[in-house]
This record gives structure tokens, C-alpha cells and sequence, in this order.
């Protein structure tokens, strides 16, 4: 118990530190975080379409939640929500929680944040902002694909749990301000207001960061502290190179949205792609060695 207090502890100095950090980076978070749509499209059925994916995704959640305390685990679905709420929140759970799941749960697991992630950025564009919505789901994308090629053979399942949670949570956060006006009342607020746009782009910041802190914590139960950051490390830095090029490429360079130097930031996510994975790869073949 005495463990689990201290690792909570650490959790919650960790995402309010993120936070923290989210809020001082401004201009780079509200880039990244937060996607403003282009021409104004059909306002209410987007903020009723919001409010409809925030219902489910709270759904999904308190399910989770439930489903950690009662027997409404034993119903179809509820062990992958379960599993997704105790990895986000609890990450040095997410090897436990991902064991003995059906293979119906499994794909839940995967799908539904999937879903709510591409939902959540669909609506959040007003079906404008095609440019941010494809560099930043081909910036998952590729996070997905080198974090899956550095796990190997090992079970995947414990990150895609954490992560899985984590996306959950923010998309929920992003459905919330979403689901009040729609987003250009929101963008709207957030331009009259700088505090306003400041605790938005901390929050989003931090509850998207601790998804990878999340993801990283899951993997060190089996690969060890050190590897288990290269592997995230890496796939965080691939995917911010391939959103902050991809944004270069397509966005116009005077848009609202634009990143800050993105030819910058793709060089420098890139790098950091690079040392994470070569920490990954030269830890895991020590570790090989020293088996041997």
C-alpha cells in the first residue's frame, strides 16, 4: 500500500509539472493541442455530433471505473474499459490489467480510443482544418507503428492500454469545451481571452503528455525504466518530426495554426526519435548480453 501511495504521489507531481510546463510553452502547445477550424462550418449539428461522442466516451469511462470495483467486469466490453481506466490512471498496473483478455475486449481496447482520438479531431476541425487533422493522425500513426516495431515480440497489450486511457481523457477534456458552442465559440473565447487560452493549452498539453508518461511507465515493467523511455521517446519524437513536416508541407505558413519554426521542430523531434531508439536498442542488447 505504502508503494502504491508513493507511486500516486509521483503520478500526480508528474502531470501537474506537465501541466505547468504546458502553460509556459504557449505558442508551441496551442499549435500542437489545439486545432482551430478554417471557415465556419454547420455549427450545431457539429456541437450535437460533440455532445453525442462525449456521452460515449463517458461511458466508456465510468464503465471503467465501475468495472475495477464491481462484477461488471464479467459483461462484454468491460474488461477493456477497465483495463484503459487503471493504465491511464495507474500505469504500474497496465501489465496486470491487460491479462487474460478476450480477444473481443483486445480490440476494444484498441478501437475505441482509436475512434474517439479521430472523432474528437474531426469535430474539433469543423471538417475545415484537413491539413492539421492529417498531419496530426499521421503523427499517431507513426508513433503507433515504431513504438509496436520496438516492443518486438513481447505483448503489446500494456501499452496500448495505457495510451489508450490516456487518449480517452483528453479526447473527453476536448469534447467538453467542444460540446458547449462548438468550436469556433470556443477558438472565439480563447482568442479574447489569454488566460483562457493559456489553462486550455496546459491542460491539453499535460493530460497529452502524461499519455506518453503513461505509456512509458506500462513499459517498464517489462523492459526496465531506461528502455521503456527510448522506446517512447522515440515514437514521440517520429511522430512530432512527421506532424510538425507534414504541417510545414500543407499549412500555410501565416495560418492560425502553424507551428513556430516547424522545419525546427521536425529536426529536433527527429533527433530526439534517433537517441530514443538507439537508448532502446543498445539497452535491450545489453540487457541480452548480461542474460547470456
Amino acid at each position: 500500500m505504502a508503494t502504491a501511495a508513493r507511486k500516486g504521489t509521483l503520478a500526480v507531481a508528474l502531470a501537474t509539472g506537465l501541466a505547468v510546463l504546458g502553460g509556459i510553452a504557449v505558442p508551441l502547445t496551442a499549435a500542437l493541442f489545439l486545432v482551430r477550424p478554417g471557415a465556419a462550418g454547420d455549427a450545431p449539428a457539429l456541437t450535437w455530433a460533440a455532445r453525442g461522442l462525449l456521452f460515449l466516451a463517458l461511458a466508456w469511462l465510468v464503465i471503467g471505473m465501475l468495472a475495477a470495483r464491481t462484477r461488471l467486469v464479467r459483461r462484454p466490453g468491460a474488461a477493456a474499459a477497465r483495463a484503459t481506466w487503471i493504465s491511464s490512471t495507474r500505469p504500474w498496473r497496465a501489465r496486470e490489467s491487460s491479462l487474460g483478455l478476450l480477444p473481443l475486449d483486445r480490440w476494444l481496447m484498441l478501437g475505441v480510443p482509436a475512434a474517439l482520438l479521430v472523432g474528437t479531431r474531426v469535430l474539433q476541425s469543423e471538417l475545415t482544418a484537413w491539413s492539421h487533422l492529417i498531419a496530426v493522425l499521421a503523427g499517431w500513426a507513426v508513433f503507433a507503428g515504431v513504438v509496436r516495431l520496438l516492443v518486438g515480440r513481447r505483448s503489446p497489450w500494456p501499452v496500448i492500454a495505457a495510451v489508450g486511457g490516456g487518449v480517452v481523457i483528453h479526447s473527453i477534456l476536448a469534447l467538453a469545451v467542444t460540446s458547449i458552442g462548438g468550436p469556433d465559440q470556443w477558438w472565439g473565447a480563447l482568442a479574447s481571452s489569454r488566460i483562457l487560452l493559456t489553462v486550455s493549452a496546459a491542460l491539453a498539453f499535460a493530460a497529452m503528455a502524461w499519455t506518453f508518461v503513461a505509456g512509458g511507465w506500462a513499459l517498464a515493467g517489462t523492459f526496465g525504466a531506461r528502455r521503456a523511455a527510448g522506446m517512447m521517446l522515440a515514437g514521440v519524437g517520429a511522430g512530432v518530426a512527421v506532424t510538425a513536416t507534414l504541417l510545414a508541407v500543407l499549412e500555410d505558413p501565416a495560418g492560425p495554426t502553424a507551428l513556430p519554426s516547424p522545419w525546427a521542430v521536425a529536426v529536433v523531434a527527429a533527433l530526439v526519435a534517433v537517441a530514443g531508439a538507439v537508448t532502446a536498442l543498445v539497452v535491450g542488447e545489453r540487457a541480452v548480453r548480461d542474460r547470456v
